[in-house]
């Protein structure tokens, strides 16, 4: 029996909340890529160097908390890698994906870097949110309904259901301002 936060196949589920264990991987051990470095121009990217990160992935909507997935879930890829291009340019039009495998999302006081990986097809997409504003939460939200996925932020370990959860995202603006010393 796998515990939350261990491996199953290639999906690794992020850990129970109030477990320490970090954010979790998305790819195999064995064949785990070392991170990769944006390529975003740094001049779109906004504030400091750290994200407020959300996973988009198909999960079933009878479930209130990634708590509730059993032990055994293995979620269906998101889809073939030209239908979530295609998917995210209609749901996002202004997205730059000049590089296929990650892409980058600018808005009045923020932006969001778009992890859609190599893999076809796709397993998942995490969004890196940097900035400030709460009017980058329906931005997420729409990417996530685009690709018929449910959002889940990664520092709170519960669903994204609609604009007014903002807690992660604020709970992370005032981590990060703390850290850098932008309060």
């Amino acid at each position: 029996r796998r515990r939350r936060g261990e491996s199953v196949g290639a999906r690794r589920y992020p850990p129970r909340r109030g477990s320490g264990r970090g954010t979790p991987l998305l790819l195999p051990p064995a064949t785990a890529a070392p991170p990769r470095t944006p390529r975003a121009d740094p001049d779109d990217v906004k504030g400091p160097p750290v994200s407020w990160d959300v996973l988009l992935m198909p999960l079933p909507d009878e479930i209130a908390s990634v708590n509730d997935l059993p032990d055994d879930h293995e979620p269906p890829p998101v889809g073939p890698a030209e239908r979530v291009l295609a998917r995210l340019r209609d749901a996002v039009p202004d997205v730059d994906l000049t590089d296929p495998a990650w892409g980058l999302l600018t808005g009045p006081s923020w932006s969001v870097e778009v992890d859609i990986g190599s893999e076809d097809p796709v397993r998942s997409v995490t969004l890196h949110v940097r900035g400030s504003g709460d009017d980058v939460l329906p931005v997420v939200l729409r990417i996530a309904a685009a690709l018929g996925c449910r959002a889940v932020d990664y520092s709170t370990a519960e669903f994204l259901t609609g604009a007014e959860d903002v807690a992660g995202w604020h709970g992370f603006q005032g981590y990060r301002d703390r850290v850098f010393g932008q309060e």
